[in-house]
């Protein structure tokens, strides 16, 4: 089985506007503003990744009153201010190409998933780590679709991070704002889990994630917290330039710091990644000597170097 988790990028992304009352479970909406929206429109009700957000499809509007009437009716009570955010489209088709084929192959449409902070989920279940996806937008009002040419293509496997995104924003302290899109943490958490790997490599068969005993592990929960460290780091470091050295970006340069310090430690052992089992994961050969001397002489060369011409060091010592 592959597992894919499939973004919602800035690009479905309208016009955003806020409750202007309480809205009981049903059909009826009040908005602060709903300028730009209009019937057939699909907006997220609550805040993306919320656990009671909802994907709805408008019926009618209202625009003296501000009032809006869905087509299908909310499962949640949302509360006065919670944000709305209008959608250009509700699905993702989801395309594949193995590696016997030359072109890809519609699999599945999906609806767009607004209440996971990942973005949408779908587990392709006679897939291979070695096929490439795809996935467009679609609209299933109008049937319009965005092209196939403009999706990025990615292997199977990509669902497996080692935090998700709401836990970057929370560690940054960016619950409550809405000017950080899921889409940005995103990159930058792929930044973060670029160097761990490039980090952990030394020590460790990477991707680490692929470990048998690594799930809901010691280890998982500790490189987990670097990755946390170093996103919610670098978001800090970018969003207050002006602060370079002082406050929140300083704050953000020492969480930097803080995970460097702990991947430092796991490289040099003082900190060893444990399985499932609470064992230590099998590490790859640290007792080798890097550099010269090494292994390749035959004998210990004389004090004047006559034995070896590729002599470079001494201690300064006999013996």
């Amino acid at each position: 089985m592959i597992t894919l988790i499939i973004p919602n990028e800035d690009l479905n992304r309208g016009e955003k506007t806020r409750l202007n009352a309480q809205a009981a479970a049903g059909t009826a909406l009040e908005f602060e503003n709903n300028q730009g929206i209009v019937a057939n429109d699909f907006i997220c009700v609550g805040r993306e990744g919320a656990e009671q957000s909802e994907l709805k499809k408008i019926s009618t509007v209202n625009v003296d009153q501000k009032n809006v009437t869905l087509a299908v009716a909310t499962k949640f009570v949302h509360e006065q201010f919670e944000e709305i955010v209008k959608y250009f489209y509700d699905k993702r088709r989801i395309y594949r190409k193995l590696s016997s084929e030359s072109a890809y192959t519609l699999i599945a449409t999906v609806d767009i998933e607004v209440d996971r902070p990942e973005g949408t989920l779908y587990n392709d279940f006679s897939g291979a780590s070695t096929a490439l996806y795809k996935a467009t937008y679609y609209n299933s009002h109008s049937g319009t679709e965005t092209s196939q040419d403009d999706a990025k293509a990615v292997y199977g496997g990509g669902g497996t991070h080692f935090c998700n995104l709401f836990e970057i924003r929370e560690e940054a302290g960016f619950n409550n704002n809405d000017n950080i899109s899921d889409e940005r943490i995103f990159r930058v958490r792929a930044r973060a889990e670029g160097e761990i790997n490039a980090s952990l490599i030394s020590r460790y068969s990477v991707p680490i994630s692929s470990n048998s005993y690594w799930s809901d592990s010691p280890g998982q929960e500790m490189v987990r917290q670097i990755c946390m460290l170093l996103s919610a780091g670098w978001l800090m470091w970018q969003e207050f330039p002006d602060e370079r050295g002082t406050g929140t970006s300083k704050d953000g340069m020492e969480k930097i710091k803080e995970a460097r310090s702990m991947l430092k430690d796991i490289r040099a052992g003082k900190l060893v990644l444990l399985g499932s089992d609470n064992n230590p994961l099998t590490r790859t050969d640290t007792s080798s000597i890097e550099g010269y001397p090494n292994n390749s002489f035959a004998s210990i060369p004389d004090e004047n170097h006559e034995d070896d011409e590729n002599y470079i060091f001494g201690i300064g010592m006999t013996w």
